[in-house]
Formats: C-alpha cells, sequence, structure tokens
C-alpha cells in the first residue's frame, strides 16, 4: 500500500481495516519470522497520517492475526499480536553515492528519498517489533513435565510435581527451617 506523498492532504488520511485487506502486501516477505510462525496479512484497526510543517506523522493501533507455538508446552495456538505504529516520516534529497553525509534521524524516524510511503512495509517492520520472544498459548501455561513429556497437568501427565525435592538442597532447606523456628 503506497501512498503519494503529494496526495497527503492538510487535514490528513485515515485508514481504517476490518480484516479484509491484506495490509502487508510483499513486505511480509521481507522480515524474518520464526519458523512456526504463520501471520495472516490482514489486519483490524487504523491508522493516521498527518502533514505538519514538512513533517509526516504515520501512528495507528493494529491487530494482526498469528498462529505461534507456545515456548512453554510447544501447542500451536493462535493469537492477536497488537502493532502500534507511531513514526515520523522525513523526506531528504537522494545521497549521493561517492559522499558521506551524516544524517539527523531519530529513533522513532525513517528517511525517504522518494515521493512515496511505502505503508505496507512499515506495518511489516512494527510487527516484527511486536512479535513476542517468547510466545504464551495462555499466562499460566504450566509447560512440559520433564519426567514424562506430556503438559502438567493433564490426563497424559499422572506425575507427582513439587512433592519430591532435589536432595542437594537437604542441608539448605535443614537450615532454613531451624532460623524459621
Amino acid at each position: 500500500m503506497k501512498i503519494q506523498i503529494d496526495d497527503i492532504p492538510p487535514e490528513g488520511l485515515e485508514f481504517n481495516f476490518d480484516g479484509s485487506v491484506n495490509l502487508m502486501g510483499n513486505s511480509l516477505e521481507s522480515i524474518k519470522l520464526p519458523p512456526d510462525m504463520d501471520v495472516n496479512p490482514n489486519g483490524l484497526g487504523q491508522i493516521r497520517i498527518d502533514q505538519n510543517h514538512g513533517e509526516i506523522v504515520i501512528a495507528g493501533n493494529l491487530e494482526i492475526s498469528a498462529r505461534m507455538q507456545c515456548s512453554r508446552c510447544l501447542v500451536k495456538f493462535y493469537s492477536l499480536i497488537p502493532v502500534t505504529i507511531d513514526i515520523k516520516v522525513k523526506q531528504g534529497a537522494s545521497v549521493e553515492k561517492h559522499y558521506e553525509q551524516e544524517l539527523d534521524i531519530k529513533e522513532d524516524e525513517i528517511l525517504i528519498l522518494e515521493k512515496e510511503i511505502d505503508l505496507s512495509e512499515i506495518i511489516a517492520q512494527e510487527l516484527s517489533l511486536s512479535i513476542p520472544m517468547k510466545p504464551l498459548c495462555k499466562d499460566d501455561c504450566p509447560g512440559l513435565c520433564p519426567e514424562c513429556g506430556s503438559i502438567i497437568g493433564t490426563e497424559g501427565c499422572s506425575c507427582s510435581h513439587g512433592s519430591s525435592s532435589d536432595p542437594r538442597w537437604e542441608k539448605l532447606a535443614a537450615l532454613k527451617s531451624r532460623f524459621n523456628n
């Protein structure tokens, strides 16, 4: 989804997405996703583009559906990934190849050399920053049992967890109980 800078009116542009539009186009291929993750390129939310004194501000909130693998129990699950966009766009003259040029760009700014903004690329990059490092199917996921390999607390796991203690800690536990009494 490319936006021509000259086509941005003084009152700005607003886009509302209902899940029926591919937000990322081919830009999803440019980001590195975890191998066990599938992303639906259609999303929900809104994005606003404003232009003030030569500065272009892109802000919005999206939700992108993805199929991930839980980092504790290894179950595949679907989740909505919240993506927040808050970027300032600076338009620069073309950079000469033969000259070094110091660019004054802050961390929430991007530099574009053309007269258009590739919104699909921005959404894909922000999605890559929003993917959880350790996705969980639920916050209190117990994980896999180290003894039988089943998910703790399910029918497949009848192991006793927490009742046996590591013999290496027995002396420390005895010392602790002496001080607590």
